[in-house]
């Protein structure tokens, strides 16, 4: 009798670990090896039937009969595959990095009252660009691991400790430092992993796969997220598998997050002030237009709920309307000088979204023609499929609530059709995008520069770490930039 696929058995197929680079178009060998098993015993079975012969047309029907066996397959598949993919992140990290890990932790929390300041890095950009990158995958794996690696040690105290979770996830726990304090540890970590893969200051260790640019800013796309989880030392003691525990409550307390979005949406109700950062011309005397940004405390809260709302436009129309509304409260200030411009950021869900902008443009209706008239509304989150007619429409709608309107931009690149077609005075984008691209192709971001000029229109790079920073994108020709808060 054959073996049904359904029925096989999971140590036999999870004897050889699957591999991180491989996913459900790519089984384990140990999974292949049971698949060919049994289709070897059916041909064997087939065969006793006819004498041990069978024709190549009877091999070609059994082998068709084996592959459309309805939902068979798939149910194997799906029953295998994530216990093979559990026993390969076993294996990302070596035994003594997992005992390192584990010991660390205890003693953490044999320090402290039991709460852990965990962290995740995850690697979002490289995994959505894996079919781009084909069989330059593993190569773009291990370099962009090994730079993580290496800043994420830099970064830590030596009481801290991290390990690599899966292919995705690096686990940071935080010695001796506050849930706050750590999510700003780990925006540095994330900030700095970000700025060597793109090339800021030195090569891409990318360079040599033969990626584009945008594939590059791709790649360099990172997400971070902080917890602070109650581990009590009875609990980490009497645990045999710290470095499993600690996963579980890091994922536990991500999606515990989820459930607290109304509670973040009233803390940014009750905090959201605007902190006014200054953009600098050529000159080198602060510009008239100045960026609504926000305090830590704030930017942290919106940290935690950007991620949850991400495709929801009622809640993001909401965090905008905070936003437009302090800016209202800002310029109305008594020590806010009259000519200010305000930059004032909102998300194009917001504004493609009918009903969704049907409650911006009521907010923006009771704002005082006097405070409209000194908002520049900067559109971002922008899709990366929107075209000129997408954007032609976005910038109509807010051109009747503002002074002026922006483009955030992901990277300093622009479709010429779209430059030409949608007028946009102000273009932003960040330090670490402008700068990497100045680096590896100064004409292609001097000829986008010039471009700009031709319809009037300037690029305003944010994010700046420093004075020390401008000297090159000056000589570029970039006119305007902002610093980093």
């Amino acid at each position: 009798m054959h073996r049904s696929p359904a029925r096989a058995s999971r140590g036999d197929i999870c004897g050889s670990p699957l591999s991180p680079t491989q996913d459900r178009t790519r089984p384990c060998q140990a999974t292949a090896n049971v698949v060919l098993e049994i289709l070897e015993t059916i041909l064997e079975e087939h065969a006793e039937g006819s004498d041990g012969r069978l024709h190549i047309d009877d091999v070609r029907q059994i082998i068709d009969q084996f592959k459309d066996a309805p939902g068979r397959l798939d149910t194997f598949y799906d029953e295998t595959f994530d216990h093979c993919r559990a026993a390969a992140v076993e294996q990302t990290t070596s035994v003594g990095e997992r005992r390192e890990f584990a010991a660390k932790v205890r003693d953490i929390v044999s320090r402290q009252s039991g709460d852990l300041a965990l962290g995740r890095l995850q690697l979002v950009g490289l995994h959505a660009v894996r079919d781009r990158l084909g069989d330059r995958w593993n190569a773009a794996l291990e370099r962009v691991h090994a730079v993580a690696d290496g800043v994420i040690r830099h970064r830590l105290s030596p009481g801290d400790t991290f390990l690599r979770n899966s292919a995705e996830d690096i686990i940071i726990c935080f010695a001796d430092l506050s849930h706050h304090e750590a999510w700003l540890k780990a925006k540095l970590i994330e900030q700095e992993i970000r700025e060597r893969l793109l090339g800021c200051e030195e090569d891409s260790t990318l360079d040599g796969l033969d990626l584009d640019f945008e594939t590059i800013s791709d790649v360099a796309e990172l997400a971070t997220e902080t917890h602070e989880v109650a581990a009590s030392f009875d609990d980490v003691e009497s645990e045999t598998d710290i470095c499993a525990l600690v996963a579980k409550r890091l994922e536990a307390a991500s999606q515990a997050m989820h459930l607290r979005a109304d509670e973040y949406m009233d803390s940014l109700k009750a905090r959201w002030l605007v902190e006014p950062r200054l953009i600098s011309g050529c000159s080198g005397a602060p510009a008239r237009l100045v960026i609504a940004d926000v305090g830590r405390e704030t930017r942290h809260t919106l940290d935690r709920l950007l991620p949850i709302v991400r495709d929801d436009a009622a809640s993001l129309v909401k965090i905008d309307m905070l936003a437009l509304g302090a800016a209202a409260r800002f310029l109305c200030q008594k020590n806010t000088p009259p000519d200010t411009l305000l930059a004032v950021s909102v998300h194009a869900t917001s504004v493609a979204d009918p009903a969704a902008f049907d409650q911006l443009s009521a907010a923006c209706e009771n704002m005082a023609h006097e405070i409209r008239d000194r908002l520049i509304l900067v559109l971002a989150d922008l899709p990366k499929d929107a075209g000129p007619s997408t954007l032609g429409e976005a910038m109509r709608r807010l051109r009747k609530y503002s002074r002026l309107q922006a483009l955030r931009l992901k990277t300093p690149l622009l479709d010429d059709l779209l430059l030409r077609s949608v007028r946009i005075p102000i273009f932003l984008v960040d330090f670490a995008a402008a700068s990497a691209l100045l680096r590896r192709e100064p004409q292609r971001m001097r000829r986008l520069l010039r471009d700009l000029g031709e319809i009037d229109a300037r690029l305003l790079v944010d994010d700046v770490p420093g004075p020390a920073d401008i000297d090159a994108l000056r000589r570029a020709g970039v006119k305007l930039w902002s610093f980093r808060p």
